[in-house]
């Protein structure tokens, strides 16, 4: 139903008039400023009458317009998995929808945000890096309305190291894996008490690489979030 007003959707059974309150199949309340629509959405039985009732809230009254579909609503039978990131390799998302009617749209999201030309049932990365850790979740609409659903949640290390001794040196790798655009900060330590900063990220979207000679005393690493 699209309207200019706010306005009270309701279905129900084709029956007397009084006994419509006992037979309410769908009612919808939740009229959206922003579309200017309600919606309701049911299973509908062969050879079953319906009425479909419109009225203004608190009085309201304007032109509205009422649409209708047949069809199935989405569903999502893949379950969210949580797996570790490994850097490097390839990792394929499927939706898993069944028996939607009419065809569905997808939309698939990282950490929230629209992935952009991520429109298939299936949405891969070639090749993981560090910033690729997060949630991966999908929205799945028609014209009977939408099903979203986490698909997977990757996590990382905000901390890697890796040892090159034909350099003499090991190098640390600061990954905004858990603080995605926050400030973090790089702090060694000697004895796990005293922590000095190394070095500081702000608004950090992307790993760092730090370096270090390996004749050096030992030393523990950590990092945190901001601000400072």
């Amino acid at each position: 139903l699209g309207s200019t007003f706010d306005t009270v959707l309701v279905v129900y059974r084709k029956v007397g008039v009084f006994y419509l309150a006992q037979n309410v199949i769908d009612c919808s309340t939740e009229w959206r400023p922003g579309g200017g629509w309600s919606r309701v959405s049911f299973e509908a039985q062969r050879g079953t009458n319906y009425y479909v009732v419109v009225d203004g809230a608190q009085s309201t009254a304007d032109r509205a317009q009422l649409n209708w579909a047949m069809g199935r609503l989405p569903r999502i039978e893949t379950p969210a998995e949580y797996d570790r990131l490994r850097p490097g390799q390839r990792r394929r998302f499927t939706a898993g929808v069944t028996n939607a009617v009419p065809p569905p749209v997808y939309r698939w999201y990282h950490n929230g945000r629209p992935i952009a030309g991520a429109t298939n049932d299936t949405f891969e990365i070639a090749s993981l890096q560090l910033t690729n850790a997060g949630s991966y979740s999908v929205v799945v609409s028609n014209a009977l309305g939408e099903v979203q659903q986490l698909i997977a949640a990757l996590t990382a290390p905000a901390l890697t190291s890796e040892l090159k001794l034909a350099q003499g040196q090991y190098s640390l790798t600061l990954a905004p894996v858990e603080f995605p655009g926050l400030n973090t900060v790089l702090e060694s330590s000697s004895d796990l008490m005293h922590w000095t900063p190394v070095t500081t990220q702000t608004n950090a979207t992307a790993p760092l690489s730090l370096s270090f000679p390996l004749n050096e005393p030992q030393r523990f690493f950590r990092t945190r979030p901001g601000p400072f």
